[in-house]
C-alpha cells in the first residue's frame, strides 16, 4: 500500500475566503454568524502530490481522539471514521473545503455547541480511489477563530458586572419597561440611579411612583405589596362617576345609531332623534374634543344600520328610513373627512337590525329584518 500523508490549515470563514488568489462568496445574514469553517490542506500519495477527485471524511474530536463532537455525515462515534465521504477536487496536492457546508453531499452543519469544549481537533481521512480510505495524521487543533461560532450563542451568565464598564449602560440602552423581570434582585441599588430617574421612567410609561407615606389601592388582597413592605390599613369604597365630555359640538341626541372605534377616535353616525339622521361626529378622548363629519356624499338618513371599521375607513350599510329596508351604504375616511359610495351590484336585499363584521379584507352581512 502506498503511503499517504497530508497537512492543512484552518481558517474562520466570514463572508469571503481567500485561497490561492481565488474568492468564494457565501451569503450570510448580518445577524447570524455563518456556521462554516474553511479548511485548506495538502495530500500526497507515495510522496507525490495527488491530482484529481478525492474522497474525504472529516470529524471534530477531542485531544485524545476518543470522543467525536461532529462528523461530516453524523455517523462517527468515539473518533471513528464516518460512513460517507465528501468528494473534493485536489490540485497538485492542495484542496479546500468549508466544513459544515450543507450544500455539499454528505456534509452536515457544525453546531455551535462543539466549541463549548476547550480542545477541539480536526481528523481527516482520504481515499485516492486506489488505496482505500487512510487516516491523515496528525489531527489538526482548531485555534481561537473557530470558537467565533459561539458569538451567536452567549452562554447564560457569561456577561457579568466585570465585563461592563462604569457608565456603559445609559438611558438609551434601557427601553421603558425593558428592565422589568430581567434584572437580578439587588443588582441595581440607589447608587446606580440618578435622583428622580425612577420617577421619570415611570411617568414615561404612564405610571407613577408612591411617595413616602402614600397609599396604594388594590381591588384584592395583594401579597406582592405586603412583600414589598406595605401595611394593610383597611378597606374603602368609591362611588362610580362619569366625566363630562363636552369640548366641541357632540352629535344631537339619538338612538339606534352606530359607533366604531378607530384606535384613536370614536365615530358616531346616523340613528333617530326626532327624525331619521344622516350626520355624526368623531370624538377624540386624548383631546376631549368632537369633530363634525362631512355630509357630502354621506348615505341617506337611517336607523338600525351597521358600521364596521376597516383600519382606515368606516363602512355604513343597510338600515331603515321609515319606508323600506335599505341595501346601500358608503365608506367614510376620517383622514380626508370624505365619503365614497358603496357599490350596489350584488348587495343583499334591503334590511335593518342585521349584523356585519369585518374580516380584515371583507365585510360580511347576515340576517336582519326587511318588513316595513
Amino acid at each position: 500500500m502506498k503511503q499517504m500523508h497530508g497537512g492543512g490549515r484552518m481558517r474562520w470563514f466570514a463572508g469571503a475566503c481567500v485561497a490561492f488568489s481565488c474568492f468564494r462568496l457565501v451569503p450570510c445574514s448580518f445577524s447570524q454568524v455563518p456556521r462554516l469553517i474553511n479548511y485548506q490542506g495538502r495530500v500526497a500519495v507515495a510522496g507525490v502530490n495527488f491530482d484529481g477527485s478525492g474522497s474525504f471524511k472529516f470529524a471534530l474530536v477531542n485531544a485524545a481522539g476518543t470522543t467525536t463532537y461532529w462528523s461530516n455525515d453524523g455517523t462517527s462515534t468515539s473518533g471513528s471514521q464516518p460512513a460517507a465521504a465528501v468528494s473534493l477536487i485536489v490540485n497538485k496536492g492542495l484542496y479546500s473545503v468549508l466544513l459544515g457546508d450543507a450544500s455539499l453531499a454528505n456534509m452536515t452543519v457544525v453546531p455551535a455547541t462543539v466549541f463549548t469544549n476547550a480542545d477541539v481537533r480536526l481528523r481527516v481521512w482520504f481515499n485516492d480511489g486506489t488505496n482505500g480510505s487512510q487516516l491523515l495524521a496528525p489531527d489538526q487543533r482548531i485555534a481561537a477563530v473557530g470558537y467565533a461560532l459561539m458569538a451567536e450563542n452567549v452562554p447564560d451568565g457569561a456577561i457579568t458586572s466585570a465585563k461592563i464598564a462604569n457608565g456603559a449602560v445609559g438611558s438609551s440602552q434601557l427601553a421603558i419597561g425593558a428592565a422589568v423581570g430581567n434584572i437580578a434582585p439587588g443588582s441595581i441599588s440607589g447608587a446606580q440611579l440618578a435622583s428622580g430617574a425612577a420617577v421619570v421612567n415611570l411617568n414615561a410609561a404612564s405610571q407613577s411612583g408612591v411617595a413616602s407615606g402614600g397609599l396604594v389601592l388594590s381591588a384584592t388582597e395583594n401579597s406582592a405589596l405586603l412583600a414589598a413592605g406595605y401595611v394593610r390599613i383597611g378597606t374603602t369604597t368609591t362611588a362610580d362617576a362619569w366625566q363630562q365630555r363636552v369640548n366641541g359640538t357632540p352629535p344631537t341626541a339619538r338612538f339606534l345609531h352606530t359607533a366604531v372605534w378607530t384606535g384613536s377616535e370614536m365615530i358616531v353616525w346616523g340613528g333617530f332623534g326626532g327624525g331619521y339622521l344622516n350626520d355624526g361626529a368623531r370624538y377624540n378622548p386624548a383631546g376631549n374634543s368632537w369633530t363634525a363629519m362631512s355630509a357630502i356624499g354621506a348615505p341617506a338618513a337611517r336607523l338600525g344600520h351597521t358600521a364596521v371599521w376597516t383600519c382606515s375607513e368606516m363602512i355604513v350599510w343597510g338600515g331603515f328610513n321609515g319606508g323600506i329596508g335599505l341595501n346601500d351604504g358608503a365608506r367614510y375616511n376620517p383622514a380626508g373627512n370624505s365619503w365614497t359610495a358603496v357599490i350596489a351590484i350584488g348587495a343583499p336585499a334591503g334590511r335593518e337590525l342585521h349584523t356585519a363584521v369585518w374580516t380584515d379584507s371583507e365585510m360580511i352581512v347576515w340576517g336582519g329584518n326587511n318588513e316595513n
